[in-house]
Order: structure tokens, then C-alpha cells, then sequence
């Protein structure tokens, strides 16, 4: 029985294949710079993974997925939520946001708060000012104290 080259080709590459996905056991011996895989696409309440002993990407379950439950504090210009494709919340950086649903209307804060990005958020809103000593201040003729729109500390403002 005479075999053609193509077969013995494509025999020796299966067997090779074989040997560097399931080697001895021993999961350190995978070799997987020499495996081609395929671009996975996971449906929604899916992410991407790959499964110990294997190369390749593979879909899971998010419900069969453990997530920590603490919420991290994101570095400036990250947001705390569910990146794409994947099942536990992390932080992502604010132009990787789905929906940039951050505001172009001037911010106009109430007394007390002033422009400013909350913990782990990417828009700009109110803030409530920072513990701070303002300067006392002698207002001229004509001003007196008070507080302007989005400043923290009261300044000198024309009387009416």
C-alpha cells in the first residue's frame, strides 16, 4: 500500500498538533507560538477564555464565571464597568466607552460642589468641594462676600 506525500504531510502535522496540545500532561509543555487559532466572537453573557491545556480561545458562561465583588479604584481617565466581551467588571479606559453619553452643556454646580469627575467615572459633573480653609477676604466698597458659580470658597462680588 503506497501512501501519497500529502497524507503523510497532513498525518505528521495532526500527530504533532496532538503532542503540543496534550503533550505528557503536564500543561508547561504546551508549545502554543506554532498553533494557529481562530478568531472566537462569544454571544452577550459570554467572554472569552482559554481553557487550561489548550491554545485557542473558547467561549464561557458568565454565570460560570466567579467575580470579586470589591470595586477597584480606577486610575484618572478610567471608568469601573463590564469591559466587551468580558463577564466581571474591571476598569476601562473613558474612550473605550460604548456610549461617550458625557454632557457639552456648561456644568452649573449649587453652593457647595464645583466641576469635577467622581470615583471611577469619565463625565464631568458636581462635586462636592474639598474640606478646605478659604481665605478670609476684605471686599472693597461696593462688593461684598459671597459665592459664585461653581468656586468652593466665597470671593468678593459687586453688591446689587
Amino acid at each position: 500500500m503506497k501512501l501519497s506525500t500529502s497524507f503523510l504531510v497532513t498525518l505528521v502535522a495532526l500527530l504533532c498538533c496532538f503532542y503540543l496540545v496534550k503533550g505528557n500532561g503536564d500543561e508547561t509543555n504546551i508549545d502554543c507560538s506554532t498553533v494557529r487559532c481562530a478568531q472566537v466572537i462569544c454571544p452577550d453573557n459570554h467572554e472569552t477564555y482559554v481553557k487550561p491545556g489548550q491554545c485557542c480561545n473558547s467561549c464561557r458562561n458568565c454565570s460560570e464565571t466567579f467575580c470579586t465583588l470589591a470595586i477597584k479604584h480606577c486610575p484618572d481617565g478610567q471608568f469601573w464597568g463590564r469591559p466587551q466581551g468580558k463577564c466581571c467588571p474591571d476598569c476601562i479606559p473613558c474612550n473605550q466607552k460604548k456610549f461617550n453619553s458625557c454632557s457639552r452643556i456648561a456644568i452649573v454646580c449649587p453652593v457647595g460642589q464645583t466641576p469635577g469627575r467622581k470615583t471611577n467615572e469619565c463625565c464631568t459633573s458636581c462635586v462636592e468641594c474639598p474640606k478646605q480653609e478659604c481665605p478670609l477676604m476684605k471686599c472693597k466698597e461696593g462688593y461684598e462676600m459671597g459665592h459664585v458659580t461653581n468656586k468652593c470658597c466665597p470671593t468678593c462680588v459687586k453688591k446689587n
